[in-house]
């Protein structure tokens, strides 16, 4: 079973540190949300600063959305240090969308721990011929679940891919949940959040398949929660959605989590 409350508790007593390598869109953004949550996170796009912090960090984001040459250097070499001694969750943004993306992407996916995308992220993966439109998917997440699994399998990866329906899925089993809130699709980088958060709990749990579900869960009900206390007003739900990560309603979302079955 999960439960919500443990995992939020364990993020506040060990204050985990979770290594970002984000893209510039975002990371004002992915910072107070870690920091909501009780994670301190540190930002790095240096490569002798980002090897330093590896040795104290207790997780890491790698999010591709401003990719470049440097960029593709310096996440490359930190993935081959870590070398999956610590969970490293990797967000593919756009990948399909453009050569260096999928390259960067493709580059990275051995040394993940957990993959986090939309459909058509996930899909791209493994399906040369579909062209992504980035990070607006251009298809359910249900068309990826197949990709998804294949990919767990492949790679010994968690795949968590998100959408209106949200699947956390492993080797041989998957979660399915349908929560959050079509607002969340209409601010820049709650995908990006995800993943922070996603880490967060990653570290503070060997359960990767566990933790990510769990995060994901967490996560789109915070969303639901933002949505109810900002009324409906665009401008206000970052906010708010900040603060449902930093106090959660537990009992909603554990009521949520509790109606999530394990399929197969």
């Amino acid at each position: 079973m999960i439960d919500i409350r443990e995992y939020k508790n364990e993020i506040e007593s060990k204050k985990p540190i979770v290594l970002n390598l984000t893209n510039y869109v975002v990371m004002d953004f992915v910072a107070n949300a870690l920091l909501a949550l009780g994670a301190y996170p540190i930002m790095s796009e240096d490569l002798s600063d980002s090897s330093d912090i590896l040795k104290i960090a207790d997780s890491v984001a790698m999010n591709i959305g401003t990719v470049n040459d440097e960029f593709r250097k310096i996440s490359l070499a930190l993935a081959k240090e870590n070398d999956k001694k610590k969970p490293l969750i990797l967000d593919p943004v756009g990948i399909g969308a453009s050569v260096i993306r999928t390259k960067v992407a493709e580059e990275l996916l051995p040394f993940s721990t957990i993959l986090r995308g939309n459909g058509s992220e996930i899909l791209s993966f493994s399906n040369k011929l579909h062209v992504s439109s980035g990070v607006y998917s251009n298809l359910n997440s249900s068309d990826a679940l197949e990709s998804a699994k294949s990919l767990s399998s492949n790679n010994n990866i968690v795949v968590s891919v998100s959408g209106a329906t949200d699947y956390t899925v492993s080797k041989n089993s998957y979660y399915k949940s349908s929560y959050g809130s079509s607002m969340m699709s209409k601010i820049t980088g709650t995908g990006c959040v995800l993943t922070a958060i996603i880490a967060a709990f990653n570290a503070v749990s060997d359960n990767a398949f566990l933790s990510t579900a769990a995060a994901s869960i967490f996560y789109s009900v915070c969303g639901e929660t933002a949505t109810k206390r900002s009324n409906g007003s665009l401008g206000s739900f970052k906010g708010h959605f900040i603060d449902a990560l930093h106090e959660p309603d537990y009992d909603y979302i554990q009521e949520k989590i509790n109606n999530i079955r394990l399929e197969e």
